[in-house]
């Protein structure tokens, strides 16, 4: 119980830092919300890759933790530069219904175009892959 009441503080920590800085980026600094979606961007991009080449029969769980936390960091600089980006663009009248077609897209959309992306990128490389270990699974002797 001690363990999971540390890991949903180190969490909250997380998004808190993360969010600040995204207010650091965003209204400190001045710089591009452009720039800010491309870090997140930047982050999906290492936790896909790092999720990929570290896929291996004798990986430890906690060589996952640097994609987990690239993950992390890219959800949540990606929702406050989405959600700033909102907030400046609409009135207040109009936000939440905003946000919910935002919420929509990002969850239907982004999630099925992001996982057919993904798949298509990646499609030679599975293949590639199947073709080089797949000669050495089928030499694996059965204990016969």
């Amino acid at each position: 119980m001690h363990l999971f009441i540390c890991g949903i503080m180190t969490v909250d920590l997380l998004i808190l830092a993360v969010c600040l800085f995204a207010c650091w980026w965003m209204h400190v600094r001045r710089f591009s919300y452009l720039r800010l979606i491309i870090v997140g961007t930047g982050g999906i991009i290492c936790y896909l890759a790092c999720c990929y080449f570290l896929i291996s029969s004798d990986i430890h769980i906690t060589q996952f933790h640097l994609p987990v936390f690239c993950r992390s960091f890219a959800y949540a600089v990606l929702s406050a530069a989405f959600m700033t980006c909102l907030e400046e663009i609409m009135s207040f009248r109009h936000f939440f219904q905003a946000l919910s077609v935002f919420n929509m897209l990002h969850m239907v959309i982004g999630g099925v175009a992001g996982a057919a992306i993904y798949s298509r990128g990646l499609a030679y490389c599975i293949q590639d892959n199947i073709a080089r270990y797949g000669q050495a699974i089928n030499n694996v002797d059965a204990g016969n």
